[in-house]
């Protein structure tokens, strides 16, 4: 018995008939005694009070002022069908429906929320009541909560006061649902939206006082969302000749935002018209600088859904101008890139990279010791031995001249030009004060006596005076003494003194650089420097350094790549300095050719379009011959021989031993030491038992050289 008393009063505790008990003659006798109808105060009420409809149709009549009171009872789900019956009423017998629809949706007190969000992504989930008030006119159930068991209840009690509701559909309540569905779509982000897709219902409420106002804005915002080119937004103006606007507009702030559209739409058609580049920039910049005003005015006026439509519309214009105005740039900006790549020359600075090894090394033979070994730098045609000589003077301070001393350039004549050079250029390096206490060299001593005895006294003179510098005389291509011997005009003994000077006295070395290693030349000329001379390879750019020649060769240069192209051109080159280096050489004066002579309007980026454009060209294999054929005859006179029978059989991908000797028909240990030398020269090299090209563009050059098969 208590259980079922304790049932009953809980029941009557969720009912509120306490209170309820206490309305209900303030609800019947509110208007006798001068009193607020309960509704006004209390929108908890799960019993709806007499009187609350007639309440309502006052306050929309005459009370303005308290329109909230709509919304607190709309946020109850037992009274939405209470509220929903005079609001309706009210819509469809007023004579500017629409007037009133949106003055209820622009009411501040209707942009909130029911139950304030928890979490980000309630945001979404949950409506405010202006979104609730559409889907009662609509027809369709909103919850004003997100949590799932609240959501099932609200549902339920909507299902069962549906039968209280007049549910006849007509323009104003399918327009209801328009701006409820509307609301809810991510405009912004939705693929398929399309705004045309509702125009049976909006271009249905022309018997509607405003309605052509409704027809027309939608009309219009339909076509302005699907522009796709710059020149398309000068056609807004032709939409404002065919609608004036009331003295009374619906929405005004929407109208005036539209307008701005228009004038906006002006400085594109200036744009368009335009032929200065001046002119044509100022008008994307007054164009631009509106989009971004309106886009505040958005924020703080507009409400949704026509805010969400209208930014939807700015960010879209936003992108066109901004691409139109980037093309104006680059007609200002891509002027001729200034190429900082150097082809067939000795790079300096920030083009010198990848070497940190080899300078390291001989920062660590001269820094310290008391005696600075003499080295050689070998390897083959433009792999940079000269760039690293030429650098190393950045390398190391007073105390250490680096003498240029190529053989190229210096005593052709005979050994007495040569030595003279020599000795001058030593006394150039001189420090000023020990140059004072010291004699010249006489060019007269060098021919009118011995020219060893001219040098090693001269020497004797730099000893006695000489205590703190190391001279490290650099000879490039020093394969040219050997040459000079052979054709008589250098002395065969010119090897063996400069052995004896090296050894003699400490501040003195010689940095050979050139093809081959000093084992490699004639042993009746070299055997003397042998064994105080030490050899450093120079090969290929690792991966990370020819990355870094390819995309940073200066800090002004600012043209990109893409990751593909810069891949590609380490594959074809293997990371060979002089080829790198004559790619992206190639690939400048390409780019400089396209914007500057063909006028082609092009990204600031290179592709993998753009490598094989360069490097499938005759003119690219022309220039690049003098690397090539370097290594193609350096092949071809160095022994053993056949290396170029190997090289040409190669040209078809990589090949076993035993492959080659079906090929050539030659014999095994011809094959192999041929081999040898050509791996030992980084002409090819060896994987799994296969032979080939370290360098794709090297054997491409192969296949386009016009060489037969040797004899």
């Amino acid at each position: 018995m208590w259980g079922l008393l304790d049932g009953v009063v809980a029941i009557l505790l969720t009912l509120r008939f306490h209170l309820y008990i206490v309305e209900l003659p303030l609800s019947l006798f509110s208007s006798r005694l001068g009193v607020k109808h309960p509704a006004k105060w209390d929108a908890l009420s799960v019993i709806p009070l007499p009187g609350t409809q007639r309440c309502i149709t006052q306050t929309l009549l005459y009370k303005q002022e308290e329109i909230a009171v709509i919304g607190q009872l709309l946020s109850n789900p037992f009274q939405r069908w209470v509220v929903y019956q005079p609001v309706k009423r009210y819509l469809h017998h007023h004579t500017a429906p629409l007037h009133v629809l949106y003055q209820f949706l622009t009411e501040p007190e209707w942009d909130i929320y029911v139950f304030p969000p928890e979490t980000t992504d309630a945001w979404d989930k949950i409506s405010s009541l202006g979104e609730i008030l559409l889907s009662e006119l609509s027809g369709q159930w909103k919850s004003c909560n997100f949590r799932k068991p609240c959501c099932i209840f609200e549902h339920r009690v909507y299902s069962s006061t549906c039968i209280l509701q007049d549910r006849r559909e007509t323009p104003l309540t399918h327009f209801s649902g328009m701006l409820l569905a509307l609301s809810e779509i991510n405009i912004s982000r939705s693929t398929d939206f399309d705004l045309p897709n509702y125009r049976p219902i909006y271009s249905q409420l022309n018997s509607y006082q405003g309605g052509n106002e409704i027809e027309w804005s939608f009309e219009l915002m339909a076509d302005l969302l699907s522009y796709r080119t710059i020149d398309l937004l000068s056609g807004v103006e032709a939409h404002f000749g065919v609608f004036q606007p009331s003295n009374y507009p619906i929405r005004p702030t929407v109208l005036a935002a539209l307008q701005t559209l228009r004038e906006i739409s002006l400085e594109i058609t200036t744009f368009i018209n335009a032929t200065s580049r001046v002119n044509r920039a100022a008008a994307l910049l007054r164009a631009n600088e509106a989009l971004n005003n309106l886009s505040e005015y958005l924020v703080s006026e507009v409400a949704n859904p026509e805010q969400t439509l209208l930014q939807t519309i700015l960010n879209r214009w936003h992108r066109l101008i901004s691409e139109a105005g980037g093309k104006i740039g680059r007609t200002n900006i891509l002027k001729p890139v200034v190429n900082p790549y150097v082809v067939g020359t000795p790079v300096t600075g920030d083009l010198f990279v990848g070497r940190e090894d080899i300078m390291q090394y001989l920062e660590e033979l001269w820094g310290n010791s008391e005696h600075c070994p003499s080295v050689v730098l070998y390897g083959h045609r433009r792999m940079g031995k000269s760039s690293i000589l030429q650098n190393m003077k950045l390398r190391f301070g007073a105390s250490i001249q680096i003498i240029d001393f190529n053989m190229l350039l210096v005593g052709h004549t005979n050994t007495n030009e040569l030595l003279y050079e020599l000795a001058v250029r030593v006394y150039e390096s001189v420090l000023p004060e020990h140059q004072n206490q010291m004699q010249e060299p006489q060019y007269s001593d060098f021919f009118s006596r011995s020219p060893y005895n001219a040098l090693n006294q001269f020497f004797r003179q730099v000893n006695k005076f000489n205590q703190k510098q190391r001279f490290i005389v650099a000879i490039d291509e020093f394969e040219h003494i050997e040459i000079n011997i052979s054709r008589g005009l250098f002395s065969p003994q010119i090897l063996d003194f400069l052995r004896g000077l090296i050894q003699t006295y400490n501040w003195f070395t010689i940095a050979f650089a050139g093809l081959h290693t000093l084992q490699e030349m004639s042993q009746n000329y070299w055997s003397s420097l042998y064994r105080c001379v030490l050899s450093i390879p120079v090969s290929f750019l690792p991966d990370v350094a020819a990355q870094k020649l390819v995309t940073q060769p200066s800090p002004e240069f600012d043209v990109d790549y893409t990751p593909e192209s810069v891949h590609e051109i380490i594959t074809l080159s293997n990371g060979q300095p002089y080829l790198l280096q004559l790619i992206c050489h190639s690939l400048v004066t390409l780019f400089n050719r396209q914007i500057c002579e063909e006028r082609l309007e092009r990204e600031r980026c290179f592709f993998l379009e753009d490598i094989e454009a360069v490097v499938n060209t005759p003119e690219f294999y022309r220039e690049a011959n003098a690397y090539f054929n370097g290594v193609w005859m350096q092949a071809s006179e160095t022994q053993p021989d056949n290396q170029i029978e190997l090289l040409y059989e190669l040209r078809e991908g990589a090949m076993t031993q035993a492959q080659l000797v079906e090929k050539t028909d030659l014999e095994a240990e011809n094959i192999s030491s041929a081999l040898e030398r050509l791996i030992h020269h980084d002409v090819i090299s060896q994987q799994n038992g296969l032979y080939s090209y370290n360098v794709e563009l090297m054997r491409r050059w192969v296949c386009f050289k016009s060489y037969s098969h040797p004899k």
